[in-house]
């Protein structure tokens, strides 16, 4: 049973900064306790006892989250071409995830005149929009909530009218040319 009263009023805690990290789950670390830190080692070093079991645990807990949502793991060579969704493991964060997806989709090769634009809400992390602002040829918008906390749909549909008709005006400039 995980302490939920961590302050001196005996007051239950709520936490909701689910992003970025969560309160301890005394089930899990018991388990990690008995059964993980005694074989923990650096993954992906098969030179020693540790790694290579370390290296085990992840690749089994990833395929028992694969399994669980009934897909197939992104970096599996098994993988047939009919397979419509996978999981896809990244690097530690939102941060991590955000590189990956930027480096496969090439777009630290895009000209200098070239736009991306990136759509985010009001909720995101800081770290979000990190690998989006290093990308010199990225606009952020934040689109914001409204007065009943809901992303603010008619500012969206504004952003996205705005750039379709930009992206409208470059095809018609480069058929003139």
């Amino acid at each position: 049973e995980d302490d939920n009263n961590n302050n001196d009023n005996d007051i239950p805690l709520v936490y909701t900064d689910h992003t970025a990290s969560h309160k301890p789950l005394s089930s899990l670390e018991t388990y990690l306790e008995e059964y993980c830190l005694g074989l923990y080692g650096n993954t992906h070093t098969p030179t020693s006892t540790t790694g290579r079991q370390s290296t085990w645990f992840v690749r089994e807990t990833r395929q028992l989250i694969a399994e669980y949502c009934g897909v197939a793991i992104a970096a599996n060579h098994n993988n047939k071409a009919s397979d419509s969704h996978v999981v896809l493991f990244t690097p530690q964060g939102t941060t991590g995830a955000l590189q990956v997806f930027i480096d496969g989709m090439g777009l630290h090769y895009l000209s200098e005149d070239q736009t991306l634009l990136v759509l985010v809400g009001p909720y995101e992390h800081h770290s979000n929009l990190i690998p989006w602002r290093e990308l010199k040829c990225s606009t952020i918008h934040t689109i914001p909530e409204t007065k009943e906390g809901v992303l603010d749909l008619d500012y969206l549909r504004n952003i996205l009218q705005e750039a379709s008709s930009s992206l409208d005006d470059d095809d018609d400039n480069n058929n003139n040319n």
